[in-house]
């Protein structure tokens, strides 16, 4: 069981709880609002491990790492997910990605907190954000959220052309590469803000529009 926050500068030195050894237990009077990731038992009665999560040249000021969905795939490993805003925030491990604006930061650390296993972005040349993610039974990772950006990686057979952020679901392999992509929107804004397997391999998106010609299925409620 595991979860995520974020603590203000002004507390920093307050996790006595952060374990000795895990990808980051310390920070520096630098940081402005700093991640944590933290796996408890089942029970949540206890706490198995903590880490701090964002990266030294984190200026003061910039909320730049914001940390929503977390996920556990087949090996135990734990998948985070969220918004990075500022450059440099997170390591790039296993990955030949660059950041190309405000994207998705997509990292898997193993299940002791001791070791990366990849670090990467996810997004266009716009702003990417993501509201939810879960792992499916094969650890490619489903992605929710909302983007800007007209060349969204895997989205070749539903690009994102629409004027304003566009809602959008995306499949990475294991590896956080990606996969496929699907935008939807229409004149206004939209976000899909929750994402869920089901049957036969299709997936429940819930969301928001503001479009008047949002598309909508014929005959649908």
């Amino acid at each position: 069981f595991g979860w995520v926050g974020q603590v203000a500068r002004a507390s920093f030195s307050n996790l006595s709880f952060i374990t000795k050894g895990t990808i980051q237990d310390t920070i520096t009077s630098a940081a402005a609002d700093c991640g944590f990731l933290a796996k408890l038992t089942p029970s949540i009665d206890s706490l198995l491990w903590a880490t701090y999560f964002y990266a030294p040249n984190h200026r003061a000021g910039l909320i730049g790492c914001n940390w929503p969905s977390v996920a556990v795939n087949s090996k135990n490993s734990i998948i985070i997910a969220g918004i990075v805003n500022d450059t440099g925030l997170i390591p790039i491990i296993n990955s030949s990605v660059t950041q190309q604006g405000v994207d998705i930061g997509i990292t898997i650390i193993d299940s002791s907190g001791r070791h990366y296993l990849v670090s990467t972005y996810y997004g266009g040349e716009g702003a990417e954000d993501v509201f939810d993610m879960y792992v499916e039974q094969d650890d490619e990772i489903v992605l929710t959220g909302w983007t800007t950006s007209k060349n969204l990686p895997g989205a070749s057979t539903a690009p994102c052309n629409e004027p304003s952020s566009n809602a959008f679901v995306a499949s990475l392999d294991q590896f956080a590469s990606p996969v496929s992509a699907r935008c939807v929107g229409g004149v206004g804004d939209e976000r899909f803000y929750a994402a869920g397997p089901a049957s036969c391999g299709n997936i429940n998106l819930y969301g928001a529009t503001s479009s008047s010609d949002y598309p909508l299925t014929r005959l649908a409620y």
